[in-house]
């Protein structure tokens, strides 16, 4: 059932490359507009314990976010694990964090994912479990940008604002930030978010990229597509091959 994946999401394969490493992920994207041609293949590419998941859900909005999380989800692994990649045989279950975890594929190295949904699009990333890494994807609107700045310092909120086009923008890039390394960390919105401060945020070609005053080992790209902010947290030394059309 790989072809009924690759006929809706968009898949983008990611090059991992450190000091004698390198591994692949992949990220994979849908819009939130394509639940009802998705939920027409559910069958197909749910395990069992996830369509019975998927069946008990009662609000729209969760319906959505479940279905097109282990969509794509399951296009990201396809991606990594190529043709042999059955993904009714794959069950993607919480853990005790409600974080994603992957059971029943046989991989090697071990493959984890990183899901995340706004209202426009719902995205996940695969990952070599060995090399953890972590997505955020958020809406930039206006409407939220004060909330975001309550959980942004002084400092970080200047350092964005001076490396971004607009400041809903560079909350929005700060604040995906912080999520996606909650993410990574498997602690989620638990913890204070200022243990979570970003430093040396700066535009690039195409993305914007920073780091964490507290967390070293990470770095974050951002990259700001239509009316979205995409994050990726990754392993500071590892250097991130990857090519994003702007249709995104």
């Amino acid at each position: 059932m790989a072809g009924a994946i690759s006929l809706l999401a968009q898949v983008a394969p990611l090059d991992l490359q450190r000091e004698d490493y390198r591994a692949s992920a992949a990220l994979a994207w849908i819009a939130t507009g394509d639940f009802q041609r998705v939920a027409e293949r559910a069958p197909d590419f749910l395990h069992a314990d996830e369509l019975a998941a998927f069946r008990a859900l009662k609000i729209a909005r969760r319906q959505t976010s479940y279905l097109l999380g282990r969509y794509t989800a399951k296009a990201a692994l396809h991606a990594c694990v190529g043709p042999a990649f059955v993904p009714t045989a794959i069950n993607v279950a919480p853990g005790v964090f409600n974080q994603p975890v992957v059971h029943g594929l046989v991989a090697t190295p071990p493959l984890g994912v990183s899901i995340s949904h706004s209202e426009r699009m719902v995205c996940a990333l695969a990952y070599p479990e060995e090399h953890p890494m972590a997505i955020d994807v958020e809406e930039i609107d206006a409407e939220r940008t004060h909330v975001m700045l309550t959980q942004i310092g002084d400092a970080e909120a200047d350092r964005a604002r001076a490396a971004c086009t607009s400041p809903d923008l560079a909350a929005t890039v700060v604040w995906s930030a912080k999520e996606a390394l909650s993410k990574a960390l498997r602690c989620g919105m638990t913890c204070p978010f200022e243990i979570f401060e970003t430093i040396e945020l700066e535009a690039r070609d195409g993305y914007y990229a920073g780091r964490f005053k507290n967390f070293a080992q990470y770095k974050f790209h951002s990259w700001h597509r239509q009316t979205s902010v995409l994050t990726l947290v990754l392993p500071r030394k590892t250097e991130l091959g990857l090519a994003l059309p702007h249709t995104l």
